[in-house]
C-alpha cells in the first residue's frame, strides 16, 4: 500500500517540478490588507501577538498563498473570509520559513461538518491527500475558540501539509527544513 502512495505523489508532484521553491511574491494591495487585518485579527490570536512588521508580513503570506490555491467547498456555499482564514492557519504553521507555499497542494477542500473519506468507515474532521487538504469548518471554528486547549484541525493539517511538502523527494525537498526538523527530538524529546 505504501508503494502505491509512493507512485501516486510522484505522479501528481511531476507537474511541480517546473516550479522553484520560493515564488515571487504579488504585492498586497492596501484595501486588502484592511480587509484581511479585519478578518484575521478577529479569529487568530497569533496574527494579533505580531509586531506591524510582522503582521504585514504575514498578510502578505495570506494573499499569496490564498492566489495559488483553487477552494472547494461542500456542504455550504464559498464565503471568501473561510478562504483567506484557512490560508491564514497554513501561514501560522509556516510563518518562520522561506518556503511557505505548499505547492504541492493546489486544491484546499472545505467541508461544512465531519465526513467520511471515499472508501472509509471513519469520521474524518480533516485530513490530507495527495489531490489535496481537507478541512472541516465546523472544526476549523472549534479550534480557534478555544485556542488554549491545543485542539486545532487547521493548524493539524496543515502541518500535516507542510510534513508532505517537505519529506516528499519529488516536490523538492527543503533540506534546511529537513535539518532543522531532525534536531527538534533534542529539544523536545522523541516524536
Amino acid at each position: 500500500m505504501s508503494n502505491f502512495f509512493n507512485k501516486l505523489f510522484k505522479k501528481l508532484s511531476a507537474s511541480n517540478k517546473d516550479q522553484p521553491l520560493n515564488f515571487a511574491e504579488i504585492e498586497l494591495p492596501p484595501d486588502t490588507a484592511n480587509y484581511y487585518t479585519a478578518i484575521i485579527s478577529r479569529v487568530i490570536p497569533y496574527f494579533n501577538r505580531l509586531n506591524e512588521a510582522n503582521r504585514q508580513k504575514f498578510l502578505k503570506r495570506v494573499y499569496n498563498f490564498k492566489n495559488r490555491k483553487t477552494f472547494h467547498f461542500h456542504g455550504f456555499d464559498r464565503a471568501e473570509e473561510v478562504e483567506i482564514l484557512i490560508c491564514a492557519a497554513a501561514i501560522q504553521v509556516s510563518f518562520g520559513l522561506t518556503n511557505y507555499l505548499l505547492p504541492f497542494f493546489k486544491d484546499i477542500h472545505i467541508l461544512s461538518d465531519a465526513y467520511q473519506a471515499i472508501d472509509s468507515n471513519e469520521t474524518y474532521i480533516g485530513h490530507v491527500a495527495p489531490n489535496g487538504i481537507y478541512i472541516s469548518w465546523k472544526y476549523f471554528v472549534r479550534g480557534f475558540a478555544d485556542y488554549s486547549d491545543g485542539v486545532n484541525v487547521a493548524l493539524h493539517e496543515m502541518a500535516h501539509a507542510l510534513h508532505h511538502e517537505n519529506f516528499i523527494k519529488e516536490t523538492g525537498v527543503d533540506w534546511d527544513f529537513r535539518k532543522d526538523f531532525e534536531r527538534l527530538p533534542a529539544f523536545f524529546g522523541p516524536m
